[in-house]
């Protein structure tokens, strides 16, 4: 009797407590499907920010100091030559190509050519000054030649490399044209002035 007592007794507590566990099984459940989302949204983002992190990943063997980088080559700017004087002919040259000027004249082809026109300006001294109607002329002597020539010149009278730009009282004023090398010609102004007389 006792025993059969006991044993429903068993039972009646076995029915009591089964729907107890059986809520709190579901309100177990319940709780943890949010973290589970929150572990599979957790695993779904850590490939994405391993494959961004790869992308930037430096090289763990490359040191930054020790990249050694060719140096600079300044770049050399070749400077062109500058032009050089051309050597003037020989006097005999000179000579022959103003006889020759001379011969063209007489024949009617061209204009007279200037008596100092074989002569380099630096082969023309002037030695005096004189003035008339037609205004100022100068006494040059020439260099060049044993003879010595003295010539009376006046303003525009051409020589070798020049020509006679102004006569003043004091001296010539030359307008020289030096011909370079690269075919140009370089025009420049000398002033020949009197002797200074010496005191005797």
């Amino acid at each position: 009797m006792a025993f059969a007592v006991l044993v429903g007794f068993i039972f009646a507590y076995v029915e009591f407590t089964a729907p107890v566990q059986a809520n709190d099984n579901s309100k177990t459940t319940k709780t943890t499907a949010p973290n589970n989302k929150a572990n599979d949204e957790t695993e779904e983002s850590a490939p994405a920010t391993k494959s961004s992190s790869a992308g930037t990943q430096r090289d763990p063997f490359l040191v930054p100091s020790k990249i050694i980088r060719p140096p600079k080559v300044a770049k050399t700017v070749v400077k062109k030559p500058e032009p050089q004087p051309v050597a003037p002919p020989n006097i005999e040259t000179r000579v022959t190509d103003y006889k020759k000027l001379v011969r063209d004249y007489l024949e009617g082809r061209g204009n007279e050519p200037s008596k100092t026109t074989p002569y380099l300006i630096d082969e023309l001294a002037v030695t005096g000054i004189f003035r008339t109607e037609e205004g100022y002329g100068a006494f040059v002597v020439e260099s060049a030649t044993q003879k010595q020539q003295v010539f009376f010149v006046r303003t525009g009278w051409q020589a070798y490399d020049g020509q006679i730009k102004e006569i003043l009282p004091t001296g010539v004023k030359f307008i020289k044209k030096t011909r370079l090398d690269n075919g140009s010609i370089r025009q420049t102004e000398e002033f020949r002035p009197l002797p200074v007389p010496t005191a005797k």
